[in-house]
């Protein structure tokens, strides 16, 4: 009987069996993402597609700022860079060590991520997803803004999204903001990038998921990870897991296009470290 499915979590594709099928889905309904694009479209705000240069080459390094615990311990690394992107609910953590961002990016459409901006710089260019909730940008009004639009998260059917977004270009794709930072920053035209804050793990035994208390923060099941010959454990979930294995999967399709420095330590900086060897063309730990 070893040919037939087992348990319930099993499923039949194409004739075999797969022991386990995961389901990812947006943590905002399709809908309400789709009715936040509708309104957030009508707005008079530049367009990320259409600024100066985009898609040009810029040769200077740019640090990625995401929320990882490593964080603390690399935040006065960041101060270096003339040009820094933070990501998502780091804004403010940022903003407090008294560092300005050059960009901000965001992507979630719950409407209590205005409390992660609750710092707004007069010096810093926000690049909004079309699919935020619009108090965000009602929030940031008098802001330099400019609206971008996330890939299949309203509907996965490219023909449907093209009509939501009146032929718009969706220009980013993966499951953080962080990865859709890395296609902002490509699209930018920059080649030299620098992460900090990308753990893709928990921090403090496992208690700490984030380098500082952001709102709206939902608590995931935690699970344990060992890395390599040399076993190193991590403490992760699988949005976190999802968000490494697409990150490892850019790098195999266009790190030939990039530089890629990982600062501080992490569960991403332990699979470059005691990963393949060929790894090395490509993302180098500082």
């Amino acid at each position: 009987m070893a040919d037939q499915a087992t348990g319930f979590i099993d499923t039949e594709v194409g004739g075999r069996v797969v022991p386990l099928t995961i389901e990812t889905h947006t943590l905002i309904a399709p809908d309400q993402l789709a009715k936040n694009i509708a309104i957030n479209l009508a707005r008079s705000v530049p367009r990320f597609h259409l600024r100066p240069g985009f898609m040009s080459c810029n040769k200077e390094p740019i640090a990625i700022v995401a929320g990882g615990p490593s964080l603390k311990e690399t935040i006065e690394q960041v101060r270096d860079f003339k040009n820094i992107l933070v990501c998502g609910s780091t804004h403010d953590y940022v903003v407090r060590q008294g560092i300005v961002p050059t960009f901000a990016v965001v992507s979630d459409g719950g409407e209590e991520d205005k409390g992660n901006l609750s710092l707004p710089q007069m010096e810093t260019t926000y690049l909004l997803a079309s699919q935020c909730a619009p108090n965000l940008f009602e929030h940031l009004a008098g802001h330099k803004i400019e609206m971008w639009h996330y890939r299949g998260q309203a509907t996965p059917d490219p023909v449907e999204e093209a009509k939501l977004l009146n032929g718009e270009p969706a220009i980013t794709w993966g499951s953080t903001v962080t990865l859709s930072a890395i296609h902002i920053a490509l699209l930018m035209g920059h080649q030299d990038l620098h992460f900090f804050g990308f753990d893709s793990c928990y921090g403090d035994y496992g208690l700490a998921h984030h380098c500082s208390d952001i709102a709206g923060g939902i608590e995931y099941q935690k699970v344990p990870i060992t890395v390599g010959p040399k076993k190193k454990s991590f403490i992760s979930d699988f949005g976190l897991l999802t968000q490494a294995e697409q990150f490892f999967r850019l790098l195999e399709m266009w790190g030939v296009y990039f530089n890629t420095t990982i600062h501080g330590g992490g569960l991403i900086a332990e699979m470059v470290r005691q990963g393949d060897p060929g790894l090395s063309e490509y993302v180098s730990l500082a």
